[in-house]
């Protein structure tokens, strides 16, 4: 069960960071550029330091302080979108999934 909730999470956390990024601007190529950039920095960093086979997986309370922070930024980044139940809805479900 938690590694559902985790695969959701991921999913529409990296959806949150496509969102913001392609309603960041007025400008489109600003907006392509952080819609496609923003997600990729955070599969990145995602397969870097908090997957399971992660090279340098972060391990105890730092693995669960990058948590925190990667999914309080998606958060943020939907409630910056003006999507704000959104934003709320995930911070729940991140929290959740921390805690299992």
């Amino acid at each position: 069960m938690a590694f559902v909730i985790l695969a959701l999470s991921l999913w529409v956390a990296l959806g949150a960071f496509a969102y913001f990024g392609f309603t960041a601007s007025d400008s489109t190529v600003l907006n392509v550029l952080l819609g496609i950039g923003l997600p990729v920095v955070a599969i990145v960093l995602w397969g870097l330091f908090a997957a399971p086979k992660a090279p340098r997986r972060l391990r105890g309370w730092v693995l669960i302080a990058f948590k925190v922070v990667f999914f309080a930024l998606a958060s943020a980044a939907l409630v910056a979108a003006n999507s704000v139940t959104l934003g709320v809805l995930l911070g729940i479900l991140a929290a959740v999934n921390i805690v299992l």
